[in-house]
């Protein structure tokens, strides 16, 4: 897979869906510090190995850090979104297979 469709969709995802998840936890969380974190996790998950699980903590902990809610809320957000990655990543595969 093409490391821009990679990028791509970490950001995408970590931009979409962490404010969903605030929302409904109650948690206020500014929309610049959700791009911010999306954005660095987005880049540095393109490092082999282990820039997945990298930019997993680093997009909690900018949130973390930047916004102040409960730390709950932070890892319950960022981890919906990893869990939506994981089924766009699977549709986005699916789709470019050859027929």
């Amino acid at each position: 897979m093409s490391p821009l469709i990679v990028f791509a969709v970490y950001a995408i995802v970590g931009i979409a869906i962490p404010p969903v998840v605030f929302r409904i936890l109650g948690s206020k969380v500014d929309w610049i510090d959700i791009v911010v974190a999306s954005v660095v996790a987005a880049l540095v998950a393109l490092i082999p190995t282990a820039g997945g699980i990298i930019s997993l903590f680093l997009m909690a902990g900018i949130l973390y850090w930047r916004s102040k809610p409960a730390a709950l809320h932070v890892l319950a957000a960022v981890m919906a979104s990893r869990f939506a990655m994981v089924g766009v990543f699977f549709l986005i595969e699916v789709a470019s297979r050859p027929r």
